[in-house]
């Protein structure tokens, strides 16, 4: 699930979500007038495994801000990744089944 921190991340959240699909990938975009808090709750009751939150930061760096469902270590705040890294790691876990 790609979650934009404000409105004028949606764009980048977009184009994040874009790429992830031309790698295959299954993934959602929250777009939402929730607040970040409640997008965070609503991926982590969806199951989702991994929650990329992006802002101007992330958006300055090309990164994403990745949370791992299964990591309570950095549920409050993930590590800051930059975006082609992440489409790789994401498809190793891809092709190993593992995703």
């Amino acid at each position: 699930m790609v979650i934009p921190v404000m409105a004028g991340a949606e764009c980048y959240a977009t184009e994040v979500k874009d790429l992830l699909r031309r790698s295959s990938l299954h993934v959602d975009i929250d777009v939402s007038g929730n607040t970040m808090e409640k997008k965070i709750q609503v991926a982590q009751v969806a199951q989702y495994n991994f929650t990329l939150i992006v802002g101007a930061e992330e958006m300055a760096n090309r990164s994403v801000n990745l949370r791992n469902r299964d990591d309570p270590s950095i549920q409050l705040k993930g590590a800051t990744i930059g975006l082609e890294q992440v489409i790789k790691q994401f498809e190793a876990l891809r092709d190993q089944r593992r995703l």
